[in-house]
């Protein structure tokens, strides 16, 4: 059943825009039905943000997932991103590889996938040097910031298919799929199915030294489609996560 509805974009403050490189390397990842590309429009709209005053709080994530493709020019792209957003505070980034989370069309993909760590750590860490937010390395730092979004209650995923999803991964997933957005522009919510993504799971290691950052909760994905306890740590490093963020004399707050 579906029970509760909501007024979209009142309170949203919050956004994660993808941008995969430059329009050669984007394009090919990001199209639209009709087979054409969606860079000029996303940066254009980007631009358009960036100088337009800020009236409220609003964050912005570009999020590049790299693929080898994408290496000989990721300098440059790190630049560009800087050049153009990085004096603008209400911008941060995400940077991270191309991974495997789910549906048919990563088998095209497989071929391009960064499988060595090193590759992308160096990238992380040239674009830290130079100032860039890298906002999701630094929830690692933080008190609950390693848990899941699709764990919270006020994250949703919007689909240009107008189904509401908890994750951006399964997206075919029935499971993945607890609402809808009615013909008025309304998020109508079926709150049995989002229960079962944010009622949380308990990690068996309660001794552990990050718990902090996790709260004990992994990811829902894991535990409900694949029955998988999986530790958010494992995925990343701490130590790793220190040294990119070392590049960056602005990126670890210090309290006195």
């Amino acid at each position: 059943m579906y029970d509760h509805k909501w007024i979209l974009f009142d309170n949203f403050t919050g956004y994660q825009i993808t941008l995969d490189g430059f329009a050669s390397s984007h394009d090919k990842q990001r199209y639209l039905a009709n087979g054409m590309g969606t860079w000029d429009v996303i940066v254009n709209n980007l631009r358009a943000i960036r100088d337009t005053p800020c009236k409220g709080f609003t964050n912005i994530t570009i999020r590049s997932n790299f693929t080898i493709g994408m290496l000989e020019t990721a300098k440059d792209f790190i630049d560009f991103l800087k050049n153009e957003f990085g004096h603008d505070r209400r911008f941060d980034y995400f940077i991270r590889t191309v991974a495997n989370f789910g549906g048919d069309r990563i088998n095209n993909m497989r071929s391009q996938m960064i499988t060595e760590n090193k590759v992308m750590y160096d990238i992380q860490k040239y674009a830290s040097s130079i100032g860039l937010n890298l906002k999701v390395q630094k929830n690692g730092l933080y008190a609950g910031g390693m848990i899941c979004y699709a764990n919270q209650r006020n994250y949703y995923v919007l689909g240009s298919d107008r189904i509401v999803r908890k994750s951006t991964c399964e997206y075919n997933n029935p499971l993945n799929h607890i609402g809808f957005i009615d013909e008025d522009g309304n998020m109508v919510i079926n709150k049995a199915k989002e229960n079962i993504w944010v009622n949380g799971y308990s990690c068996e290691n309660d001794k552990c030294s990050h718990r902090i950052t996790c709260c004990g909760d992994g990811c829902p994905r894991n535990h409900l489609i694949y029955n998988n306890k999986s530790c958010v740590w494992n995925a990343c490093s701490l130590e790793k996560l220190l040294e990119i963020l070392s590049y960056n004399e602005n990126a670890v707050p210090v309290y006195n």
